[in-house]
């Protein structure tokens, strides 16, 4: 989110409801939304507060988005609600949650499709792949990649996957917000695959920090 320019930051708590009135004095266009509780991690350390908010506060600020605006609603989902398979994805690809994360946000899909059933026009649902870059949160790939020692090291390296940087999906998910779409299911992504730890050296040699393939 902070990657992204030109845009109209929203600052609202999912779960509070008295926080949404901010949307209906913004000029009609797209709402990117893109807030949630991220990663394995954090959802597994309190399962019920990341349901409350990547689901049913999902759907209930849609609601409000719904009824009181005209704006389009972009959803920002992740691919990890795939089946895990050593082929490109698809969007027609089975739905298969690989982990909590993708769980929860393969729900909220689905009510939200449900929802907008009757204006599908307004939905868009872009499934972001693999985010890495520099300085990025706790507990993410790019975290764990500038912090690694013997207490904490790599895993699944040879693990192949889809990246962006967080400046490159921000790109992708504005030009979607801003096109006339087709589809209401969108893959973003590079379409370039690399292993784990093809990336880690790319992204450790960026920053210049000293690789021990031990921790790998």
């Amino acid at each position: 989110g902070s990657n992204l320019e030109g845009v109209i930051p929203l600052n609202l708590d999912l779960i509070k409801d008295e926080t949404y009135s901010q949307v209906k004095y913004i000029e009609t266009g797209s709402i990117i939304h893109l807030a949630g509780i991220v990663g394995v991690t954090a959802i597994n350390n309190n399962i019920s507060h990341s349901e409350k908010v990547n689901i049913e506060g999902t759907y209930q600020f849609a609601e409000f988005v719904k009824d009181h605006t005209s704006h389009r609603f972009i959803f920002v989902s992740s691919s990890h609600v795939y089946k895990s398979s050593e082929k490109r994805h698809t969007e027609f690809d089975q739905t298969e949650p690989i982990n909590i994360y993708g769980i929860q946000k393969l729900k909220a899909e689905k009510m939200l499709i449900s929802l907008f059933s009757d204006q599908p026009e307004r939905l868009e649902v872009a499934r972001v792949f693999s985010i890495l870059g520099p300085k990025m949160k706790i507990g993410t790939l790019g975290w764990k990649i500038e912090n690694l020692n013997n207490l904490h090291k790599l895993e699944n390296v040879d693990d192949e996957r889809d990246f962006l940087t967080p400046n490159e999906a921000a790109n992708r998910l504005r030009k979607l917000a801003q096109s006339r779409l087709k589809y209401q299911l969108y893959n973003v992504c590079s379409g370039v695959s690399q292993t784990v730890r093809e990336a880690a050296i790319n992204l450790m040699n960026s920053l210049n920090i000293p690789i021990n393939y031990q921790l790998f």
